[in-house]
């Protein structure tokens, strides 16, 4: 019986699809035995042609990682995802490069979203600051018992009809 592989004993050298019968592969080199060997890992078409590929997709990947965890420690999960999308259009009637492309496109587009979202975070923590100290200080509370009406905070020019 073969001694247990470690993730150091592992020199990942590529990784790829078959496209009949769908599958992930990866090539890989083994440092103790200085061969190049390569796994083949089977997708299901059913996984595939599902209406939610997206969570589908999602632990399609880490699933494939899990199962063959000291090969696959090295490869970064979202590199999995990409050969399963492009497995995925590729079975929907799409070329490899055109979902290639559209992975791309995609990734981008997140990239961008992602950083916009970071920067429109850090204005809004600048302005919810700035926003903090403008209010300060306006409003006295000196006779709490009063009823809420006679401390100014509403007055009955507002025309709220809950306060009349």
């Amino acid at each position: 019986m073969a001694a247990e592989i470690k993730e150091t004993d592992i020199v990942p050298h590529k990784c790829g699809i078959v496209l009949t019968p769908p599958a992930v592969l990866y090539i890989y080199e083994n440092k103790i035995t200085k061969k190049i060997r390569k796994l083949l890992m089977p997708v299901q078409s059913s996984i595939l042609l599902s209406d939610t590929f997206n969570s589908d997709a999602d632990f399609l990947a880490a699933d494939l990682k899990m199962r063959h965890k000291p090969l696959l420690d090295l490869v970064d999960v979202n590199i999995i995802k990409k050969m399963i999308f492009l497995l995925h259009q590729h079975k929907k009637g799409q070329t490899v490069n055109d979902a290639l492309l559209q992975f791309n496109d995609k990734e981008n587009y997140t990239k961008i979203v992602g950083s916009q979202n970071l920067l429109s975070s850090k204005t809004d923590k600048q302005s919810e600051k700035s926003d903090v100290e403008d209010d300060l200080g306006d409003t006295d509370f000196d006779d709490l018992d009063a009823p809420i009406d006679k401390l100014g905070i509403y007055s009955e020019d507002e025309g709220d009809a809950f306060w009349k």
